[in-house]
């Protein structure tokens, strides 16, 4: 999927958090009426709730207060505070020292957090506050988990063949004794489940750039173990920190002593290491050519060339707040980031919080920028990325699902997907995450391998640990590109990035096409160069009906580079045939449709049109550059449907008016009494009336409603009927009476017969009342088809069944006392 996400995310009836009532119950005197609140979800926190203020309201005073007693220095809060119990408020955001101005401009100073009596539920604190006229906004603070499918495999428990060992001690580029278990850098097909080139080509890359120090990776996750010894040299370190005074903010960035990055769930400088982090923080850049432990995809080449590694702890094993992660995008913006990697979603199904994306936004805006707008670091605007998630289901969680985003998910090292992990339209990008640690038909080494605590290595599974691969392969982009090239931007590392990838639809079932992403991202063509040409032609266009689906085909042709083209761009106009010409309108579209076929292949695609249509479409092949051949183009027609009858939802009931008149008049919406199994196939009713009593009430069917205006008085009945283009009909009475009018006048002499063309009924008006007609009906051929009677009532008027009647045209013949007449009609 190219370009950016087309977001369609609805809020899951579980996390819209609102005032609900109960069923009344009767109160005793003096009992007031309570609200009653949803209770919490197990994805907020409890006893705090988030506020957005208004842009011209008073900030805050923060601090911890006496129960029921804050003075936060709006009195309004005040009183609503001292309700809920409220002890304490802070800032979600620091203030940013040199970067105040900037951040006020995002509006990050309105953010505040408040503490209140955990025993309430937050929906409550929710309503009250948001009632407040300072407050814009206010929401949950909503808690996260990380992305790791299992639990950790030390080195240790992994077995490794001896001989394969020492086959494998010096493979490629750099000396780290642990790359030849990092199949996902390079995949050799020496494993048990192993497949060759199921990997990121990394060793193709590596041959350009292994990484650049001026590249600054924010881990947003665990603490990061900065002095392990394959992380420590490619930490990124605050030098004015390190080197200044301690408890003083050295570098004016409203930070005190931030040295490798900072704790924001402690909101302080100490990096507590935890064990995602640290395995996280090694596949983007642990310390390549060094001689111990692993590679990382940036880690350089062993001269202090690497990317460097900047720890953001928003999970905390010494504390169990896990709200404040949203000061983590703006610290990362303010101290030189350019990527910031998230293995990490939300604990519950939420739509996109917006405390969360007024920080997106302020870190894709301000990295790579200094507090006046000018450009310093090696890109300007920051690229988040961001891990799938992990349930195995058809939905990327938030935050990866925001368009925002690069979302990625995990592949298994035989290119498959693995159980875990999530697939999407959102999904981005295909990476490897290593073998679900519950499939038996995969060891242990299926998994991938990087740091972890205590100066140690082990294997994890999850879409987690796909995700810093595609920021490793970021950095090198930003290396390669950005580094020494000013105006490098966000948008090009992400089309970069986006281009780069190898199809893998051989190895995974269709379903899955277009749900991960481009394909497999691919660090060695991060450097493919723009042939400058036009794709070769489409070639063998071909179209299959099947009922109302077409199945196109065509010939793949190469790009500029011989490589399969990335899309193809289909145009197409419809018009109706057969039943449905001239009364379907003509449609018209253009989609693009991801390739997955290799060069010379037969592409197929399953169109889905309408019914009794001729389509004219016009394919073009589209490269990864954006050159695109010349159109192509095909034609083909949809087949026709199962014809059902049209049916009646429900019947007619009795009209009475009570005198005649504009004033009187009613309509009806006929779709609320006829329906079709075939609507959604194409399918159309007309509407035909049969009126008996035009001096009753006079009836029209326009634009899809029956029209009746009372013209005189008496009781009659409108026939209506629904005919579908197949010529299948069903018929309603509606009986009418009007109470009031003029007396209708009797019929004229001689014998009408109506509607003509007839439906099912054909309509009777003779020169006589009150009496039984014998009724004989002739076809073409002078053959008896009807002999019966007809009752005709006080104004002359009686109904015939001509159902049986095949369609032609007939003679009626009506013998009644002092009366013999004759017509012809129509059976249509």
């Amino acid at each position: 999927m190219n370009g950016y996400k087309l977001l369609l995310m609805p809020l899951l009836a579980g996390i819209v958090f609102s005032c609900v009532r109960e069923p009344e119950a009767p109160l005793s005197d003096g009992q007031i009426p309570q609200e009653t609140y949803a209770p919490d979800d197990e994805g907020v926190l409890k006893g705090w709730v988030r506020i957005k203020l208004r842009d011209d309201a008073q900030a805050l005073r923060v601090g911890t207060f006496t129960r029921g007693a804050m003075e936060s220095g709006d009195p309004e809060l005040d009183r609503i505070a001292a309700s809920l119990g409220a002890t304490e408020v802070r800032r979600v955001f620091h203030e940013g020292g040199r970067f105040a101005e900037r951040r006020r401009k995002f509006g990050l100073h309105l953010w505040y957090d408040v503490k209140f009596d955990d025993t309430l539920p937050v929906s409550r604190a929710q309503a009250e506050l948001g009632s407040l006229s300072a407050v814009a906004h206010v929401q949950p603070v909503y808690t996260i988990r990380m992305f790791d499918a299992g639990n950790t495999l030390p080195e240790e428990a992994v077995y490794v063949p001896a001989q394969r060992r020492a086959e494998r001690a010096g493979a490629g580029p750099f000396d780290d004794p642990g790359l030849p278990k990092q199949w996902h850098y390079n995949n050799d097909g020496s494993g048990t489940k192993w497949v060759e080139g199921s990997d990121i080509n990394l060793f193709e890359a590596w041959e350009v750039t292994a990484g650049d120090p001026s590249v600054i990776v924010a881990v947003t996750d665990h603490g990061v173990e900065y002095d392990h010894p394959d992380l420590a040299g490619n930490m990124w370190v605050n030098e004015a920190e390190l080197n200044g005074t301690p408890g003083v903010d050295d570098d004016n960035n409203g930070y005190v002593d931030d040295i490798y990055g900072w704790n924001v769930i402690l909101d302080s400088g100490t990096i507590n290491p935890g064990t995602h982090g640290t395995h996280v923080a090694g596949t983007v850049a642990a310390v390549n050519n060094n001689g111990i432990g692993v590679c990382g995809v940036a880690g350089g080449t062993g001269n202090g060339d690497g990317a460097r590694i900047m720890s953001l702890a928003i999970f905390d094993s010494t504390s169990a707040n896990a709200g404040s992660y949203p000061d983590a995008y703006a610290y990362a913006a303010d101290n030189g980031a350019v990527i910031s990697q998230n293995s990490w979603g939300y604990t519950s199904g939420v739509a996109m919080p917006q405390d969360v994306s007024d920080a997106l936004d302020y870190f894709i805006a301000n990295a790579g920028v200094d507090e006046n707008g000018n450009q310093t670091g090696p890109m300007k605007g920051g690229l988040l990325v961001f891990a799938a998630g992990n349930e195995g289901t058809p939905s990327a969680r938030m935050p990866a699902a925001d368009p925002r985003t690069l979302c990625v998910t995990a592949m298994c090292s035989d290119y498959t997907r693995p159980n875990y992990a999530n697939y999407s339209d959102d999904v981005d990008i295909f990476a490897p995450g290593g073998a679900d640690g519950n499939d038996r038909n995969y060891s242990d080494a299926d998994r991938v391998y990087s740091t972890d605590l205590d100066g140690g290595y082990s294997y994890k599974w999850g879409t987690s640990m796909a995700c810093p691969h595609v920021s490793g392969i970021a950095a090198l982009v930003i290396a390669h590109y950005g580094v020494g090239h000013p105006g490098f931007t966000v948008e090009e590392c992400r089309e970069i990035l986006l281009r780069s990838y190898r199809s893998v639809s051989e190895y995974v079932e269709p379903k899955y096409d277009g749900k991960l992403g481009v394909g497999l991202a691919d660090a060695g063509m991060i450097f493919l160069e723009d042939a400058g040409t036009a794709p070769g032609t489409v070639s063998a266009p071909a179209a299959r009906a099947m009922g109302r689906e077409l199945e196109l085909a065509w010939t793949v042709p190469a790009d500029g580079n011989g490589l399969p083209v990335a899309e193809f761009r289909l145009t197409y106009t419809g018009r109706g045939i057969g039943k449905t010409e001239g009364k379907a309108p003509d449609t018209s579209g253009e989609v693009v449709l991801r390739n997955y076929t290799a060069v010379a292949e037969t592409a197929t695609y399953i169109w889905t049109g309408q019914y009794n249509t001729e389509y004219r479409f016009e394919v073009s092949g589209i490269d990864r550059f954006g050159h695109e051949s010349e159109k192509v183009s095909f034609s083909h027609s949809t087949g026709d449907y199962e014809n059902g009858k049209p049916r009646t939802q429900q019947d007619f009931a009795p009209v009475e008016f009570e005198n005649v008149g504009e004033a009187y008049a009613l309509s009806f919406d006929l779709s609320e009494y006829f329906t079709d199994p075939n609507f959604g196939d194409g399918d159309m009713l007309s509407y035909s009336l049969i009126n008996r009593n035009e001096d009753i009430v006079d009836a029209a069917v326009q634009e899809g409603r029956l029209v009746l205006l009372p013209v005189g008085k008496g009781t009659g009945r409108v026939t209506v009927t629904a005919t579908d283009l197949d010529g299948e009909g069903v018929q309603s009475v509606l009986t009418v009476t009007v109470l009031n009018g003029p007396e209708p006048a009797a019929p004229a002499e001689g014998l009408r017969l109506s509607p003509n063309p007839a439906g099912d009924e054909l309509g009777i008006a003779a020169g006589v009342r009150n009496a039984e007609a014998e009724v004989t009906v002739y076809d073409a051929a002078a053959r008896q088809v009807i002999a019966g009677t007809v009752a005709l009532d006080s104004r002359g008027y009686g109904t015939l069944n001509v159902s049986a009647l095949a369609p032609g045209t007939y003679t009626l013949v009506l013998e009644a006392p002092g009366l013999s007449e004759n017509g012809s009609f129509v059976k249509r």
